[in-house]
């Protein structure tokens, strides 16, 4: 039986499962087997990857960016991202997608 405790014994593996849905504020928690990678993605709203355990590549703007345990890389909107696990273990990566930034409403109530 495959489960996060005990993923596939293929070489190359990912499991996801959202955590977050909040409207606009979404986040999925990816494990990540050596090797692999998430395919890239374009999204038209700002997000942000963390890194809970382990080391991968997040490719974005032509560049690649190398994030280990702890790390956090904000990913400007419409910017295509590809995921790799670039170490030797699962990789553990929290990806939130933020609500797009809403204009200055006029106040219900002005206080002098």
């Amino acid at each position: 039986m495959n489960t996060a405790a005990n993923p596939p014994n293929d070489t190359k593996w990912r499991m996801s499962k959202n955590v977050l849905n909040a409207g606009e504020l979404n986040g999925s928690l990816t494990l990540i087997g050596p090797g692999s990678e998430l395919e890239p993605e374009t999204s038209s709203v700002e997000r942000v990857i963390y890194v809970a355990q382990g080391v991968i590549t997040a490719a974005f703007s032509a560049a690649n960016h190398i994030l280990q345990t702890d790390d956090t890389l904000v990913v400007p909107a419409g910017r295509s991202l590809e995921i790799r696990n670039s170490g030797n273990a699962p990789a553990k990566v929290l990806v939130m997608s933020l609500p797009s930034r809403r204009r200055a409403e006029t106040p219900l109530v002005v206080l002098n």
